[in-house]
């Protein structure tokens, strides 16, 4: 495991990311600065409204931000449900680890409860995974039916 010192990084695999509203939400956006899409090794699940990253050996699609200001990290290890002084008790785990391709190290915050039974999400991205439930459940369809047509 890298050593906390080198992590200057964090990735972001879910809900933090940047076409999403929840780094205004929790009021990172300022703190932290995108420098790249990324992978990092893990197993995706789908918890619901938000993913859960468990330790594995899939490429799992992230994005690396620097941070700007690390005072963010106590406000995402918040959102994220993590408490460094009982790591037992929090959802989630904020660990450095190494990106996919090993050129960096980053924070990664790590779902802590048990897997069993809960989806997996092929394609190890959640954007992704997003728009086919979104597809599935007839989303676009609907949505695109209420616009009007831009050709005609």
């Amino acid at each position: 495991m890298p050593d906390t010192d080198d992590c200057r990084h964090i990735v972001f695999y879910g809900s933090l990311m940047a076409d999403f509203p929840t780094q205004d939400h929790v009021g990172v956006r300022a703190m932290v600065a995108l420098v790249r899409p990324c992978l990092v090794w893990g197993r995706l699940y789908d918890l619901g409204s938000y993913p859960g990253l468990a330790p594995g050996q899939r490429r799992v699609a992230a994005e690396l931000y620097r941070l700007v200001d690390p005072a963010a990290l106590a406000l995402l290890d918040r959102f994220e449900d993590y408490d460094p002084l009982n790591p037992g008790g929090s959802e989630y785990l904020r660990q450095c680890a190494s990106l996919a391709d090993g050129s960096e190290q980053a924070w990664v915050y790590y779902f802590n409860r048990p897997t069993e039974g809960l989806r997996l999400i092929e394609g190890d991205s959640w954007a992704a995974h997003l728009g086919r439930r979104r597809a599935d459940q007839g989303f676009w369809r609907d949505f695109l039916g209420q616009r009007p047509d831009p050709v005609g």
